[in-house]
């Protein structure tokens, strides 16, 4: 999970593996340059995991000139803003998996869906209780038609028969970051 704790926007990377970690890193540097213009990040806080320390991840920063800031070893509560963040993504996952009634495998799906909520709705962090968004783009979230997670939604079918089904049933589990599109889960599928 990356914060810009400037905006408190979130960006969320599922990784297979830890050794990703720093691919995933400079993807998301490279977005912050495109969306938010700056020369470089100054400073990257991470705790003391060994994805963070490796040597290709370490010579890139100090290239870069990026600040290395670990926290203090074996003590996650001195990174206290991060560890609270990812427990209440975790359980705000839960909860729409839970009353959705769907399959546990969407945790993801519930997790990428939370951190979008959290750029939508105002933070005690900001300035006047704004949202991240609006702290990052100076605009305003449109939340009139945000779906619920789980919510049942219909996908119209296309080069079927006159007398085939032209719609199939699904789950809203999330908005597409790349579209203005929606993530479904098809549960017959």
């Amino acid at each position: 999970m990356f914060e810009d704790l400037y905006s408190r926007e979130l960006h969320v990377a599922f990784l297979k593996a830890k050794s990703e970690a720093f691919k995933s890193y400079k993807h998301y540097e490279a977005w912050v340059k495109v969306h938010h213009n700056p020369s470089s990040i100054a400073c990257l806080g991470s705790n003391r995991g060994g994805e963070f320390l490796d040597g290709d991840f370490t010579t890139y920063l100090q290239d870069v000139r990026t600040i290395h800031h670990l926290n203090v070893h074996d003590s996650p509560q001195s990174n206290g803003v991060v560890e609270h963040l990812n427990q209440t993504l975790i359980e705000s996952a839960q909860c729409m998996l839970f009353a959705s009634n769907l399959p546990p495998f969407l945790w993801a799906e519930g997790i990428h869906h939370a951190t979008w909520l959290c750029a939508q709705i105002s933070s005690r962090a900001l300035p006047s209780c704004i949202t991240p968004i609006e702290q990052a783009t100076g605009y305003k979230p449109d939340l009139k038609r945000v779906l619920i997670f789980g919510a049942i939604v219909w996908m119209k079918v296309k080069d079927v028969g006159k007398l085939d089904s032209q719609a199939v049933e699904g789950y809203f589990v999330g908005y597409d970051e790349e579209c203005k599109g929606y993530h479904l889960y098809f549960p017959k599928r």
